[in-house]
């Protein structure tokens, strides 16, 4: 199998990639085009994951937004520290998720389809492209079972890609303890 077809992992990876980048830039969906950089040329979805399966791993990526296209910036991961860390938390991650495939799906792990959304932008993979999306690429999002939604039919579980948490710390000293 290919890099570039459409059931490989590594392709399925790079679209999970791309629902994460247009659910962290807050972009529709229905009205994207993408640029993977340092290219200028608008590409389809299609296109778009081709060209990242294309790219040097593992990947840190970052997307900003002009107009309706998503600009798409990704850098290899090349200091030990960078490398180590992306290894570590790839395992990790897919060692949780295993986990939760195993206790909601009937058969091995690695073939289990996994639905992975953020509102109605939706992706079915496949189980090692999940594991294939933690261990190829970085980014900053917030990944979590969308226990409210019924999996389609062949689906295992339900995925909900959101934003990055943020942490907001109030520094106002005007409640005073002292009488």
């Amino acid at each position: 199998m290919h890099l570039w077809q459409p059931d490989s992992s590594e392709y399925q990876a790079a679209q999970i990639a791309l629902i994460t980048l247009r659910t962290i830039a807050k972009i529709k969906p229905s009205t994207v085009r993408y640029r993977i950089l340092p290219s200028r040329a608008p590409l389809s979805l299609d296109d778009a994951a081709l060209a990242l399966t294309m790219l040097e791993k593992p990947v840190r990526c970052e997307a900003s937004v002009d107009e309706s296209t998503l600009v798409v910036a990704c850098r290899p991961l090349q200091e030990p520290q960078s490398l180590n860390r992306r290894r570590h938390l790839g395992v990790r991650r897919t060692a949780l998720w295993e986990g939760a495939v195993h206790q909601r799906c009937h058969g091995p792990a690695r073939e289990a389809k996994i639905l992975i959304h953020k509102g109605e932008d939706t992706i079915t993979v496949s189980f090692e492209a999940l594991r294939a999306w933690f261990r190829d690429y970085d980014m900053n999002y917030s990944l979590g079972l969308d226990g409210t939604a019924t999996p389609p039919l062949g689906v295992c579980i339900v995925l909900e890609v959101e934003p990055p948490g943020t942490i907001s710390v109030d520094d106002d000293q005007t409640d005073s303890l002292d009488p």
